[in-house]
C-alpha cells in the first residue's frame, strides 16, 4: 500500500513538472518572438505599426491575458 502511495505521488510530480516545462517553453518563444520584433524593427517601424488596429486574434489573446491574471 505504501509503495502505490509513493508512486502515485512520483507519477503526479512527474506530470506537474512536465505540464509547467511546457508552458515556459511558450513563453520563451512568445518572448523571442516579441524580442526580434524589437530588435529588427527601427522607431519608424515601430511607430507605424501602434497606429495600425490589431487583428482580431491577437485582440482576443489579449482580452483572454487581461481577464485571466
Amino acid at each position: 500500500m505504501i509503495k502505490r502511495s509513493y508512486l502515485f505521488a512520483l507519477v503526479s510530480t512527474l506530470l506537474c513538472v512536465g505540464v509547467a516545462g511546457a508552458q515556459f517553453r511558450i513563453l520563451d518563444m512568445v518572448a523571442d518572438r516579441v524580442t526580434q520584433k524589437y530588435q529588427q524593427s527601427s522607431d519608424e517601424q515601430l511607430w507605424q505599426q501602434k497606429d495600425q488596429p490589431k487583428p482580431a486574434q491577437e485582440q482576443e489573446a489579449i482580452q483572454m491575458l487581461r481577464g485571466d491574471p
